[in-house]
């Protein structure tokens, strides 16, 4: 197994990640706009999970291989200028919403939930307090279990690799952390099933960080694959024997994934059992076709621009599309004399552009004010 040096190549920008993470946005919107023909589509955030327990995974090691240590403030700095400042902006638009729309909340309550988002427990607030969420935040739940895998994930890592800083140590290093990260999955999917068959409310297996982090870690396991063979020159072209492999992977995960988003029903008991662990997997499988040979149909298909371009605004979609749809109900439009058709495409066009404007204004400008400062 080749130990960490400098001359191994990064992961870089990989467009057909954007895609990915593209059409996972898609999903989850076209889901809460309420369209019946993707009852599942609230798998998406679990495609999302994979693709941060990847990416956080490779950041950190990569750190590890190149710099010989993990800088733990660094890493968190980062994360708060790529994620703080559109969610400061949700939160203080949320949050004013809350008090003029709603003010049987309460400012006491509002600033709870507020806070509960900006310090990532939104997921645990949300459970004992549903009756508070008015503000248009409460998909910040997923956002609220990535903060906490965050922290989790990278102070194991960093304690790990400060054990294991020789090149010797790789491989070790690796093995210690894949063993980690699968009996996290194991676990995370047997006390979700547990919880479900014992009869709790949907909510504590739904929107508990314990019993989601099947998928995180999947994603994780998938980065550490990666980096256990990953050969320190550029890997070669792929045979045709490969090709065909990776390609036909990449197919049975799409199709997994597609049948279980376009049939399963929001409540059902499958995604407790072995849904949410399933789809992950198939995200994992199809992310880790998509590194191995980037050449294939889906790779392809995953690098169109419109697809890309998605990808890039879906943190802040994700973000905005939530308040965005809440404000602009089809019962308030369709009083006013709209078809419901006009309705439904004036609420998921507005939230493409208040997304892009979030992206563009807030997301990107703050990016580039964090490069000048480093």
């Amino acid at each position: 197994m080749p130990a960490p040096t400098s001359t191994r190549p990064r992961l870089g920008h990989q467009s057909s990640l954007d895609g990915l993470r593209g059409i996972a946005v898609a999903v989850v919107v076209i889901f809460h706009l309420g369209w019946n023909w993707l009852p599942g589509g609230f798998f998406g955030v679990d495609v999302f999970f994979v693709l941060s327990g990847f990416l956080i995974t490779t950041l950190l090691l990569e750190e590890h291989i190149h710099a010989g240590r993990i800088s733990l403030g660094t890493f968190f700095y980062r994360r708060m200028i790529r994620l703080y400042p559109a969610l400061i902006g949700l939160v203080a638009f949320s949050t004013f919403f809350t008090l003029v729309a709603h003010r049987e909340t309460g400012v006491g309550r509002a600033l709870s939930i507020a806070s509960s988002v900006l310090f990532y427990y939104a997921n645990w607030l949300s459970m004992v307090d549903t009756a508070g969420w008015f503000g248009g935040m409460p998909h910040t739940w997923s956002l609220a279990i990535e903060g906490q895998f965050y922290l989790l994930w990278a102070l194991i890592v960093a304690g790990l690799a400060r054990r294991h800083a020789t090149p010797e140590k790789w491989s070790s290093l690796l093995k210690i952390l894949l063993v980690i990260a699968g009996g996290i999955v194991v676990a995370s999917t047997s006390w979700r099933a547990s919880l479900w068959s014992e009869g709790v409310t949907w909510l504590r297996p739904y929107l508990g960080t314990d019993t989601r982090l099947d998928g995180l870690f999947l994603g994780a396991i998938i980065a550490l694959v990666r980096l256990q063979h990953a050969p320190a020159p550029p890997e070669p072209a792929t045979s045709r024997a490969s090709h065909w492999a990776y390609s036909l992977l990449g197919t049975v995960s799409v199709g997994a994934i597609a049948y279980l988003v376009c049939t399963v029903q929001f409540g059902s008991a499958l995604p407790y059992y072995l849904g949410f662990t399933f789809v992950s997997l198939a995200s994992a499988t199809l992310l880790f076709s998509l590194l191995r040979d980037p050449e294939t149909f889906w790779a392809r298909l995953l690098r169109w621009p419109a697809l890309v371009w998605l990808g890039k605004i879906s943190y802040s979609l994700y973000i905005w599309h939530v308040p965005v749809l809440k404000v602009m109900s089809p019962q308030r439009l369709t009083s006013v004399g709209l078809p419901l058709w006009v309705a439904e495409a004036a609420r998921l066009l507005v939230s493409l552009v208040v997304a892009t404007a979030s992206y563009y204004l807030i997301e990107r400008t703050c990016l580039r004010l964090k490069k000048r400062l480093e």
